[in-house]
Formats: structure tokens, C-alpha cells, sequence
């Protein structure tokens, strides 16, 4: 048999620290080197995340913004459908309502009518005091005893 010339040198203190530096220092290249990418893929994602933050606020701005716009706007439209809405009411305060004309008034021949009905109850008025605005028959069917309304607005009131 034969027998090997080699022959080992025991291992010293040295030669460990040497062989646990050498090994440390691979390990870590090795984690480096694998690391790396996820590192600087991180990062990416953590800029990208907090750009994507900074528009959200952005936007989160704007549509509170907006919506207080909005809230504003629909503020106006109430006020103004209130006070479209007191117009017309008092356009009607101003209306005379006359009961008795016979049906055959056509609604072309009201104010005429209604013109010549106001001279003979009011003799001292003049024409400039019967200008009439509008003039209609109601939208109700005529009652049975009383007939349908008709209504005018005079301008000078």
C-alpha cells in the first residue's frame, strides 16, 4: 500500500481567521451580488409609490376643491330657483280674476273684452290704466254655475 507523502500542517489560529474572512467576504459578495436587483428594484418602487402618493394628494385636493365648487354652485341654484320661484308668485299677486264672461269669449277677443268689462266698472280710467300685460282664460274646466275664470295682469300695476 502506499502511503501519501503529503502530510498535513495542523491548522493554525491564523489560517481559521484567514479561512472565515475569505469565507465572510464570499458570503457577502454572494448577497450583493443576488440582492442588488431587489435593492434597486425597491428603490424604484418606493419613488414610484411616493410620486403616486404626491398626484393622489393632488387629486384629493381637486376633488375636494371641486366638490365645494359644486356645493357652491348648487347653493346658487337654489337661491336662484327660490327667487324664480317668489317671481312668479308675485306676477300672479298683480292678476285680476274676473268670473261671468260667457264661454264664447275666444281667448283672442279677452283682452278687448276684459278692456270694455273695466271701462263700464271704472269710467274714470284711462286707457294708459287698462294696459294689459296678459290676459287668459283659467286652465280649469268652467264650474256649472259661475263659468271659468279669466284672468289679466295690468302694467301699470
Amino acid at each position: 500500500m502506499a502511503t501519501s507523502d503529503r502530510t498535513e500542517a495542523p491548522l493554525t489560529r491564523t489560517d481559521m481567521q484567514d479561512f472565515l474572512a475569505d469565507f465572510k467576504w464570499s458570503v457577502a459578495e454572494e448577497l450583493e451580488r443576488k440582492l442588488s436587483p431587489i435593492m434597486e428594484a425597491m428603490a424604484d418602487l418606493t419613488a414610484r409609490t411616493q410620486a403616486t402618493e404626491t398626484k393622489m394628494e393632488g387629486v384629493q385636493e381637486s376633488v375636494h376643491a371641486h366638490t365645494e365648487e359644486l356645493q357652491d354652485l348648487r347653493d346658487q341654484l337654489r337661491i336662484l330657483e327660490d327667487s324664480n320661484e317668489d317671481l312668479n308668485k308675485r306676477t300672479r299677486w298683480h292678476n285680476i280674476r274676473v268670473r261671468g264672461l260667457p264661454e264664447t269669449v275666444s281667448t283672442d277677443l279677452l283682452p278687448d273684452t276684459l278692456t270694455r268689462v273695466f271701462q263700464y266698472l271704472l269710467p274714470d280710467a284711462t286707457m294708459t290704466d287698462l294696459l294689459m300685460e296678459r290676459a287668459h282664460h283659467a286652465l280649469r274646466a268652467p264650474s256649472a254655475n259661475t263659468g271659468r275664470y279669466s284672468s289679466a295682469t295690468l302694467l301699470p300695476y
